[in-house]
This record gives structure tokens, sequence and C-alpha cells, in this order.
């Protein structure tokens, strides 16, 4: 298995790699991801390599985390917004945009997300 995801062809430890990963995942930055690398595992990487096995294995486990689903979800969901910068220049409609996130209460299984440009609705 480990073979077919590619960890075979990388001259780093694939204990390495997937640790960035998951680092990179939890909200690390790159270079406290290679600091970090450096201090527990000894070995000096560069933040360009940890983008390149981000890059290269996200592809390969995306098909998977997609159809990953919770057996039963509360039915609680919560929803939270945030105010994201999208462009430089000011257009008539703003440079600014809403992003939506909904997540079950219980599992934290994210649900959806959407990206609007006013924060209110005709409903």
């Amino acid at each position: 298995m480990v073979r077919q995801l590619g960890f075979a062809k990388n001259k780093v430890n694939s204990k390495i790699i997937t640790a960035s990963l998951d680092l990179f995942f939890k909200g690390i930055p790159l270079r406290k991801i290679k600091e970090h690398i450096k201090f527990f595992y000894g070995v000096s990487v560069s933040h360009v390599a940890i983008l390149g096995w981000i890059r290269k294995f996200e592809k390969v486990v995306t098909p998977f985390v997609d159809s990953l689903v919770p057996k039963e979800m509360s039915g609680v969901y919560h929803i939270d917004e945030m105010v994201v910068h999208v462009r430089k220049e000011q257009t008539d409609k703003g440079h600014y945009q809403w992003l939506w996130n909904m997540m079950d209460n219980t599992t934290r299984f994210w649900i959806s997300s959407k990206v609007s440009q006013k924060r209110s609705c005709r409903c």
C-alpha cells in the first residue's frame, strides 16, 4: 500500500512526510513544520519540499476523504461566518466576502461551505 501512495520514491522517511501533512492540516505554517521536523526528527527539509509533499499527497487522499461520512449525525448544526478579503482593488461589490461553514455538533463533521457577497439574504 505504501508503494501505491508514492512514499517509496521519496528520499525522506514516510513518517516525516505523514507528520508534515498532519501538522499542515492542523493549521501549522510551513516554516514551523520545518522547525518541528528538524527538532523532533533531526532532518533538515525546506518549507518548499513540505509544500511539494502537500500538493502531491492531497491528490491521493482527497477521493478517500471525500467519501467519508459519519454513520450518525446529531441533527444539530453550527454555522459560522467569517469575513475574507478576496481582491486587492476596490470594486462596486466591495473587496470583502463572507465565508460560511456548517458543521455537525457531535461528530464535528464539516457539512458545507459557501462564499457570499453579503451577510444578509432574502429568504
